[in-house]
């Protein structure tokens, strides 16, 4: 809890592993992810299941939230072919109270995934028009 990461320059390989992540936040409260920028390689084509720039995830089924975060001013940069690697920007689930603005997401296959996320429409879209999104392709939620 109450932990900073803050300007931080994350280059991502080209990797291949189940789960690839710039910058992780798991089952912690009051943290802040401010000014960071995170670039994947272009061509990135050996990925895992699941890639992202920032994963902000909370536990035991919602259970434990991750109440909270703050995600702001950080610039994550896909790649050209994103489209084929999965590639989502900031990911989400069981997560409660987030602040998530003024971040620049460029290039990504999903910009955003909210899964498990239980909020209303006009919250998620407030989020979303309160960051730049650019060249992805879609915006995607599951519960």
């Amino acid at each position: 809890a109450n932990v900073s990461v803050t300007n931080n320059a994350v280059n991502m390989s080209n990797g291949n592993s189940p789960l690839n992540f710039g910058i992780g936040v798991f089952l912690a409260s009051n943290t802040t992810v401010d000014s960071n920028t995170i670039i994947f390689p272009a061509g990135m084509t050996k990925t895992g299941a699941e890639v992202y720039g920032i994963i902000l995830t909370g536990g035991d089924n919602g259970v434990r939230l991750l109440s909270t975060p703050v995600v702001c001013r950080n610039t994550l940069i896909g790649t050209s072919n994103s489209a084929n690697t999965r590639l989502t920007g900031i990911f989400w689930q069981w997560v409660g109270a987030p602040t998530v603005s003024t971040n620049l997401i460029k290039g990504f296959s999903q910009a955003f995934h909210f899964l498990n996320y239980g909020t209303s429409v006009s919250q998620l879209s407030s989020i979303i028009h309160a960051n730049t999104l650019t060249g992805n392709s879609q915006l995607y939620l599951s519960n």
